[in-house]
C-alpha cells in the first residue's frame, strides 16, 4: 500500500577482532529503512511499542502531521489578521486616533510543529518518550501547533 515504503537492503559484515590482531567475520547486520504511514494517531504508539518488540533497534524522525492542516493554517492565518486590527485598533485609540485604510501587510507562516512537555521529554531507545502521559509506552506528542504572523501597517485618521 501507499502507507508502508522501504529502501532496499543493505547488508554489511560484523568483524571481531583478535588479540592476535587477525580479525574474523561474525555475523552480518541488515540494515533497511521502513517508511510508515498512519491515518489514526493513537496507532502510533501501538506501531512503536510492536516495532522495539520485534528488535528494530532505531526509531527515528516521527513527522505528525494533521490531515486537516490546510484549514487549521487558513484558522491561525485569520486569527492573525483579526490580532493585528484589534492591536492597530488599541494603539489608534491610544493616540486618540482611529485606523483608517491599510497601507501594507506582511504576512509569516510558520511550519506546523509538535512538540513534547518541556523539560519533559525523556530520551528512550532514540525516541522522545513524553513524561507527562503517565502511562507506559506512549509517545505521542502533547501539541500539535499552528501558527501565522501578520503585520499590518494603517493610515490613522485623527479628529480635526
Amino acid at each position: 500500500t501507499d502507507d508502508v515504503s522501504a529502501s532496499q537492503l543493505a547488508t554489511s559484515p560484523m568483524i571481531q577482532y583478535l588479540d592476535s590482531g587477525e580479525q574474523r567475520t561474525v555475523g552480518y547486520r541488515a540494515n533497511r529503512n521502513l517508511k510508515v504511514s498512519l491515518k489514526d494517531i493513537n496507532q502510533v504508539s501501538e506501531l512503536i511499542n510492536f516495532a522495539l518488540g520485534i528488535e528494530i533497534d532505531q526509531v527515528n524522525n516521527i513527522e505528525f502531521k494533521s490531515s486537516q492542516a490546510k484549514q487549521l493554517q487558513q484558522q491561525a492565518s485569520a486569527l492573525a489578521v483579526q490580532d493585528a486590527t484589534e492591536q492597530g485598533q488599541a494603539l489608534a485609540k491610544a493616540f486618540n486616533a482611529s485606523l483608517g485604510k491599510i497601507y501594507s501587510v506582511n504576512s509569516q507562516i510558520q511550519m506546523p510543529q509538535f512538540q513534547y512537555g518541556q523539560h519533559r521529554g525523556m530520551m528512550e531507545d532514540g525516541l522522545y518518550k513524553t513524561a507527562s502521559a503517565g502511562v507506559e509506552g506512549q509517545y505521542l506528542p502533547e501539541t500539535l501547533t499552528f501558527s501565522a504572523t501578520v503585520y499590518a501597517v494603517f493610515d490613522l485618521t485623527v479628529p480635526l
